[in-house]
């Protein structure tokens, strides 16, 4: 996984071992697995719009109890992040989530749907994030 904000070379990407799964535009990316198989693989610009948090909301709320989530920023996500887009990533584990963070800010949640609040594994920070 790598998140990057603008400085860094935007970028947002999610693979396991060498399967590229998304690489996202600007905003929030996000690959959900079922069973080993993804079943979701979007970018949601909420950079620009409250409507794609809505719709990120509307992709969580459809995804089965379980689902191993994936998220990343490319550039930045926080312009346009809603409260109730926030409320669905503390629903996948996040402890502090988007809103809040700096302009341009990366981050990282691998989650799964029905996570309590900080059970995921969460990074934050101003420079390129990768995880491992």
């Amino acid at each position: 996984m790598v998140s990057s904000g603008f400085g860094d070379g935007p970028a947002a990407r999610v693979a396991i071992g060498r399967d590229l799964f998304h690489e996202g535009a600007r905003g929030l990316t996000l690959v959900a697995l079922v069973d080993r198989e993804m079943v979701l693989s979007e970018t949601y610009d909420t950079y620009a719009n409250s409507e794609e948090s809505e719709r990120f909301v509307k992709d969580v709320r459809e995804l089965p109890y379980g689902a191993f989530v994936i998220l990343a920023v490319r550039d930045d996500a926080t312009r346009r992040f809603t409260g109730a887009a926030q409320s669905t990533l503390f629903r996948l584990g996040a402890s502090e989530g988007i809103r809040g963070l700096p302009y341009r800010s990366s981050y990282l949640l691998i989650g799964a749907k029905g996570l309590s609040p900080g059970q995921g594994e969460e990074r934050t920070g101003l420079g390129r994030l990768e995880y491992p």
